[in-house]
């Protein structure tokens, strides 16, 4: 069936995924959302200098505590790797942060290949040379 539309393939950019590893990110939004269960949830936005995306959900609003504290953890953690000092109470305090990220993937047939924060780190335990860039 014809689409009633030309696309010249050759101008259609390859979509780049976030590097697998660790990598250093700014917290560049950190917005609150409603769940699909009711309850809500902080959807962070961490930006690597090449301008890749890769996003964390905080489920902080649901009515198991086990969650809730699971999550809160983790938006801690967060906190910690953004070396935020003294008492964090606002999710402002994140916002321009630089902190560590190690990433993996993980596919679903509703979302393909997507990146995963796997954890927050403190630093970088990977140092990066040209070495790593050589091939074998």
């Amino acid at each position: 069936m014809k689409l009633g539309y030309k696309v010249d393939m050759e101008k259609i950019p390859e979509k780049e995924e976030f590097p697998s590893g660790e990598s250093v990110v700014a917290v560049t939004n950190l917005t609150k959302k409603a769940t699909k269960s009711g309850g809500w949830m902080y959807t962070a936005e961490l930006t690597n200098d090449d301008g890749q995306k890769v996003y964390d959900n905080f489920v902080i609003g649901h009515t198991d505590p086990a969650v809730v504290d699971s999550f809160t953890q983790r938006l801690n953690r967060l906190a910690k790797a953004c070396k935020i000092d003294g008492i964090f109470d606002d999710t402002d305090q994140l916002i321009s942060k630089l902190c560590v990220i190690q990433v993996t993937h993980d596919w679903s047939k509703e979302y393909g290949n997507q990146p995963k924060v796997k954890k927050y780190l403190t630093e970088k335990t990977k140092i990066d040379t040209e070495e790593d860039d050589k091939p074998f």
